[in-house]
């Protein structure tokens, strides 16, 4: 088992949060563009749980297959699992596809304190162009939901993401969900072919390169501040009846936990060494 694989496993109780990303994302969430994710105007939007996140991911292999490989097509995909034979064109379309390496679902592992952060702090689709830039709940009613974020509040979660993993959608995903189909003609809320997210042989593991910045936990004060001073908490959150004593207790515990990090992941590394 590889070093940041190892990690992860170590770190199963943190909380996680999850993302697709496709040629049809509006936005793509990307770490290594670490001054740019601030001024980002657009949410980028996370699953808040695992459930919400399978949902997630099996709606857009529907999508590529019925907007993108079927787009000039005069067949519909309900229609084609029905007879043999269009089902083998289905197949044939989908294998000659030519499926680009955009298409990655990604996982974060993030600190406990995001949850805090979250608690009581988000508004609905509904009234978020009275409020800009603050946390945007969406899907409520769907397996947990999910969450969007910008400008400092997506800093916020960037700075506390530890550790993430990320995998490519292949074409045998897309045959797999249509073979499931056929299967369940006439009651496609049997299928269920997320099973592959489950694969850690097929996660490319990575730890976040702001872990080991010494000079983050300015970023995090900052971002921080700003959200303070932009008004863009409510008072019932735990933000809310003393902002600035939660900034220093939230400061203090990042550090406390980027120290327990960087320690577990050179234990690790340094036990390895001996193996």
């Amino acid at each position: 088992m590889a070093l940041y694989e190892e990690v992860y496993l170590k770190l199963e109780d943190f909380p996680k949060f999850y993302r697709y990303e496709g040629m049809n994302t509006f936005q793509n969430y990307d770490f290594n563009r670490n001054n740019v994710l601030p001024s980002y105007d657009s949410y980028i939007y996370f699953s808040g749980s695992s459930k919400h996140h399978f949902y997630y991911v099996q709606k857009k292999l529907r999508e590529i297959i019925e907007k993108d490989i079927l787009c000039e097509s005069k067949y519909q995909l309900k229609k084609m699992v029905f007879d043999l034979e269009k089902f083998k064109i289905l197949v044939q379309k989908i294998e000659n596809y030519p499926l680009d390496d955009k298409q990655k679902v990604i996982e974060f592992t993030v600190s406990p304190m995001i949850k805090k952060l979250f608690y009581k702090n988000t508004i609905s689709n509904i009234v978020k162009k009275e409020h800009k830039a603050y946390i945007e709940k969406v899907d409520t009613g769907i397996s947990g939901g999910g969450y969007g974020l910008c400008k400092d509040w997506l800093e916020v979660f960037n700075i506390l993401t530890y550790l993430y993993t990320y995998e490519r959608l292949t074409k045998t995903d897309l045959l797999d969900y249509v073979y499931a189909l056929k299967r369940n003609v006439g009651n496609s809320f049997k299928v269920n072919v997320t099973s592959f997210l489950l694969d850690s042989s097929r996660k490319t593991f990575k730890i976040n390169a702001f872990l080991v910045n010494d000079f983050m936990k300015y970023d995090l004060m900052n971002a921080l501040q700003n959200i303070v001073e932009k008004k863009l908490y409510f008072p019932e959150s735990y933000m809310g009846e003393k902002p600035l004593e939660f900034i220093k207790k939230i400061i203090q515990t990042y550090t406390l936990e980027r120290e327990n990090m960087l320690e577990l992941i050179d234990h690790t590394y340094q036990r390895n060494l001996t193996l």
